[in-house]
């Protein structure tokens, strides 16, 4: 766990929205592995090495996360922020088939709901009610997609790699299903959002953010052309809006002081353990092409 408690700024706002569950129980991966030290520096991701048991043992623990994540939700907290560094930025057209990845009830796409065809959520939990005219689809647990190649001209994917065991084979079942000139929408923390040896209030067992060098390079590898990526969520911004209960990135005024701040020349260290060290950016927000 990181030292100083009272500054959690990086894993204390939501990323998929709503109120944030108590401290999980049990210890997460890291319980199992013993090269701890490359995960918390970075250099690896923690879950894109498992074994096939391994996986699916995370699956079966995150499958509801969101679920519980969302279940006190009011109002989805980041419009604003998807429309200002994500949808502002697509083609003028109607998307004939969408892939809504790990959506939820779809809520996200309801800014640009009027300009989608068939919509298809992946989703692991079976709870969710969609909120847009959508179709539900199960995931495989091994990270494959049951999709055709070049399916979808546009995929979402808006907080969901972090709580997935092998983001990198992910990664390239989206641009496999992406059609080719389809576009691409992802955005995850991309800090440690605290060490995994022991329950992390507020979060999952296993959600942990993806190292921006390894995530840039999961991308690539994959083929994706990446059309923009811009660091975003400040971590004393996350900080202050959860000490006075704020929804900073619904408000367009908020999301574009944030990404001054997030454009700082200030070093994103991983798993900082230090409150100047948390000083940074704590997401990264990609349009990408196929």
């Amino acid at each position: 766990m990181e030292s100083n408690r009272d500054i959690r700024w990086e894993d204390t706002a939501p990323v998929r929205g709503g109120d944030r569950r108590r401290g999980s129980e049990g210890q997460g991966p890291a319980k199992q592995h013993s090269d701890l030290g490359r995960y918390l520096s970075g250099e690896a991701l923690i879950g894109d090495d498992f074994t096939a048991e391994e996986i699916a043992q995370w699956f079966a623990d995150e499958k509801e996360a969101c679920f519980e994540i969302r279940a006190g939700m009011k109002k989805y907290p980041y419009h604003a922020r998807n429309w200002f560094y994500g949808y502002r930025k697509l083609p003028r057209k109607k998307f004939a088939k969408v892939l809504c990845f790990g959506g939820g009830t779809g809520v996200e796409l309801l800014p640009i709901a009027d300009r989608l065809g068939e919509v298809t959520i992946l989703e692991s939990s079976s709870n969710f009610k969609a909120v847009i005219q959508a179709s539900y689809a199960t995931p495989n647990v091994d990270g494959s997609m049951l999709f055709p190649d070049d399916t979808f001209d546009l995929v979402t994917c808006i907080g969901v790699l972090h709580h997935i065991p092998n983001v990198s084979t992910v990664i390239r079942e989206l641009y496999r299903c992406t059609n080719q000139g389809g576009i691409a929408l992802i955005t995850e923390p991309i800090t440690s959002m605290g060490g995994w040896m022991a329950p992390r209030a507020g979060l999952s067992k296993h959600e942990r953010g993806i190292p921006p060098q390894l995530f840039r390079s999961f991308i690539e590898s994959a083929g994706f052309e990446i059309v923009a990526e811009n660091q975003c969520g400040f971590a004393p911004i996350n900080y202050v809006a959860r000490k006075l209960d704020l929804r900073p990135y619904n408000s367009t005024l908020l999301v574009r002081l944030d990404k001054v701040l997030s454009a700082l020349p200030l070093p994103v260290k991983y798993h900082a353990t230090t409150a100047f060290e948390k000083l940074r950016a704590t997401s990264v927000f990609y349009v990408l092409r196929k």
